[in-house]
């Protein structure tokens, strides 16, 4: 009888307990909730272009990628560069009396990847990588530079003959569109079995217009021959329709 009474007991407490813990609500700690985001893979990538900061006419340039369904991505990309941020010609600009630089870049990119899991050996963990790896890029890119010209000009020309010639200051814009085919590859930075920090590799064919704008409102109506001086655009064609190559890398995060 007391064995029974004992056993009975035993079986009450167990089925107490377990129905006590089924009642608490499971939590997920920190590692849990890393391992899950990092098993559903990023769906943004920003990132800084290094190289642009050391173009002539050089910006500070940030780009956002939306990773989309299937081994697709959209990427689009801006940089400012003001007069202060030019680290190769500080005295000519300053002569000119002011430059800044702007650039755009819009992207299609279609991952030639299976775009769903790949393990970061020597690591064994799974991490999902939609998409990423090598891939295939239309873009289409948009420069304006914005500057001033300085120099001579010759006031009341008749007849080819100026009465007198005086100094000028002009606004002066140089516009560029291109279009590129471009080849490339993103993969991680093995810095962590974790790790989120992107490296983006690429190079690209295509063709490049260059416009450049001098503002003729702001000159006299008598202006006759004008010689630049500094701040203008050193090849003298206003229109430029040439083959362009565009190669770089970026360094992004992924989240």
């Amino acid at each position: 009888m007391i064995r029974f009474r004992l056993l009975l007991i035993i079986g009450l407490l167990t089925r107490f307990s377990t129905s006590a813990l089924a009642q608490v609500p499971y939590v997920a700690g920190p590692d849990t909730l890393r391992i899950r985001s990092l098993e559903r893979g990023p769906h943004w990538v920003v990132s800084v272009a290094p190289l642009s900061f050391f173009d002539l006419e050089n910006t500070f340039t940030v780009g956002v990628e939306r990773l989309l369904a299937g081994r697709h991505s959209l990427l689009a990309e801006v940089g400012y560069g003001p007069r202060a941020l030019n680290i190769w010609r500080p005295g000519r600009v300053n002569e000119s009396g002011g430059k800044e630089t702007w650039r755009g870049r819009a992207e299609w990119r279609i991952y030639l990847g299976s775009g769903s899991h790949m393990k970061r050996p020597p690591h064994t963990r799974v991490v999902a990588v939609r998409p990423m790896g090598r891939y295939v890029a239309f873009d289409l890119f948009y420069k304006q530079v914005n500057s001033f010209e300085t120099g001579t000009m010759g006031r009341a020309c008749e007849d080819g003959t100026c009465q007198y010639y005086q100094q000028f200051r002009s606004p002066v814009r140089k516009s560029v569109w291109a279009g590129h085919v471009k080849l490339g590859h993103q993969r991680f930075l093995d810095v962590s079995p974790d790790s989120r920090l992107l490296i983006d590799v690429y190079i690209g064919l295509g063709l490049r217009q260059r416009t450049i704008s001098h503002d003729e409102e702001s000159l006299p109506d008598d202006a006759g021959q004008r010689w630049v001086s500094s701040g203008g655009f050193n090849n003298g064609l206003d229109y430029l329709f040439t083959p362009n190559v565009s190669t770089g890398f970026r360094i992004g995060y992924a989240f």
